[in-house]
């Protein structure tokens, strides 16, 4: 009787140990982009249990072609590449990590796929696998499963000092300028339909624009600064 009761309780403690960890989404990301485009997917990494928790990913397949602009974000580390393993470090109860996979696609079709596993540094049986998958063809009209759209005006781009973003449909946004590596160089929030910001000083070139809501990334475009 006391074996079985000692059973038990593991199993009542390796369920919710099971439990903490929850990655949104947990199964695909699917996109199609014609040339030129460029995509920010992001996956939350939640602590809903009781404890902290150490987590890491490792990448178990990576098929995307060298002529793509790679890079991978964390809410601790960005690279420019996609690393084959890393930690996401100490989440702690009722908070969320993420990883970010940001990719242009320029002129190279391709069907690729990159397979990531996150699970939990001291029980690596606690995990999920998200999928993320993008088909790249010229003329292609941008579409993307497991994603929230809304109508977004951003302008003028190509643009040599002020951008605004407009949209009547959300009323708090976060907006985020990052280069292509990942690193933020711009930060605002609104409560109205409209921000503006001015991007003199940043040296000519191609950046990431990322509106967020709900700490959920809505929209994301690429913007020239000429």
């Amino acid at each position: 009787m006391k074996q079985l009761f000692t059973l038990l309780l593991f199993c009542i403690a390796w369920q919710l140990s099971a439990q903490d960890l929850v990655v949104n989404p947990s199964d695909t990301i699917y996109g199609e982009y014609p040339f030129n485009e460029w995509t920010a997917d992001y996956i939350y990494v939640q602590n809903e249990g009781e404890a902290p928790i150490s987590v890491k990913y490792e990448m178990l397949v990576n098929t995307f072609p060298s002529g793509w602009t790679t890079n991978f974000c964390t809410h601790e580390h960005c690279y420019n590449y996609i690393p084959s393993s890393g930690s996401l470090g100490v989440i702690n109860p009722g908070e969320e990590g993420y990883l970010t996979f940001s990719i242009g696609f320029w002129e190279v079709e391709a069907t690729a796929q990159c397979v990531v596993r996150i699970y939990k540094a001291d029980e690596p049986s606690v995990a999920d696998t998200v999928t993320v998958i993008y088909h790249v063809e010229d003329g292609l009209t941008a579409a993307k499963e497991r994603s929230n759209e809304f109508l977004f005006t951003v302008g003028p781009n190509p643009t040599t000092d002020m951008l605004t973003v407009e949209s009547p449909e959300l009323t708090n946004w976060e907006i985020l300028i990052q280069d292509l590596s990942g690193k933020v160089l711009k930060r605002g929030e609104t409560a109205s339909g409209s921000w503006s910001v001015s991007l003199n000083g940043l040296p000519q070139g191609m950046y990431l624009l990322s509106v967020m809501s709900d700490e959920k990334v809505v929209h994301a475009q690429r913007i020239v600064k000429l």
